[in-house]
């Protein structure tokens, strides 16, 4: 997964993606996923003429980096797929999943704690 998210990096530096809008939701709490990569990625789309909206699970909740998967790893898709069907039907999400601009968004990756 790395060496595509690294590819599709670089073509969206001078590409235009084939979309004409993408939904990104993250993690505020994932400690896997730099949220400043996935938003940079964004940032490139939008510059492309891409309707982006970046959207983010608040810290607060502590959602693990598997958020839709139950059986693993303590995954939450009660919280999640609501979302999800939410943005992939074109609709914005609840008001406590904060919509973000892709510029804005701080790495919130943290050392584990020991």
């Amino acid at each position: 997964m790395f060496h595509l998210g690294v590819a599709v990096r670089k073509a969206a530096a001078n590409t235009r993606p084939g979309a004409r809008e993408a939904a990104f939701l993250l993690n505020a709490h994932d400690r896997t996923i730099k949220a400043a990569t996935a938003s940079d990625l964004a940032h490139r789309w939008q510059a492309h003429g891409m309707a982006v909206a970046v959207y983010m699970f608040p810290d607060s909740l502590q959602l693990p980096h598997d958020v839709v998967d139950a059986a693993r790893r303590g995954g939450t898709p009660e919280i999640v797929q609501p979302i999800l069907l939410a943005l992939g039907y074109g609709k914005a999400p609840p008001a406590w999943v904060a919509r973000v601009t892709p510029r804005a968004v701080v790495d919130t990756v943290q050392p584990p704690k020991e």
